[in-house]
């Protein structure tokens, strides 16, 4: 008895979705989800066109053996920081993030995802965390990476101010105020 070739191919559509139902979305690439599904639809095409059992199953298995090809990406992108980890800085200078940079196995250079938070207020004494973090395309997170900032306390002690007061015209005198 020949099989029913619409039953097969119900069967075969069946077999292409249950098998792209084993993946999941956030384990995979943009690149690669899409790829993924393109392989179920053109498996799924390919099923529609068939004209034999033989055809049906040719087209079925290769659609899931092109899904079984795509690689899932579970490596976490790792960043690495531009300079030192810990900065020391005098109090009120201008200070600007050396920053770090971001590479993934998969997507490459990722940097420009990097989220910073820096709280550095070089106007205030004290130790400042500046955190490092970013996904790749999968949403694998790298670990994140910090830089400690130290503000230095503001100078105390003895500062000279010249201050020039006209006396009489002629006679100048300069006054050294002595700031505590």
């Amino acid at each position: 008895m020949v099989a029913n070739l619409s039953d097969e191919k119900t069967s075969a559509h069946t077999a292409l979705t249950d098998a792209l139902a084993t993946y999941t979305q956030t384990d995979y690439t943009t690149t690669n989800w899409t790829a993924l599904n393109l392989f179920k639809t053109d498996g799924d095409t390919a099923i529609d066109a068939a004209t034999s059992l033989t055809g049906i199953t040719s087209a079925k298995n290769t659609a899931i053996t092109g899904m079984t090809g795509i690689v899932k990406d579970t490596t976490a992108p790792v960043i690495t920081l531009i300079g030192a980890n810990l900065i020391i800085l005098e109090f009120g200078v201008i200070f600007t993030d050396p920053g770090a940079t971001a590479l993934d196995n998969i997507d490459g250079n990722i940097t420009s995802n990097i989220v910073t938070v820096n709280p550095v207020d070089t106007g205030i004494s004290g130790d400042y965390t500046i955190t490092y973090n970013v996904k790749d395309g999968a949403t694998n997170s790298a670990i994140e990476v910090t830089r400690l900032v130290t503000i230095k306390e503001r100078p105390r002690g003895i500062a000279w101010i010249p201050m020039t007061i006209k006396l009489l015209k002629q006679l100048r005198l300069v006054i050294l105020i002595i700031l505590i």
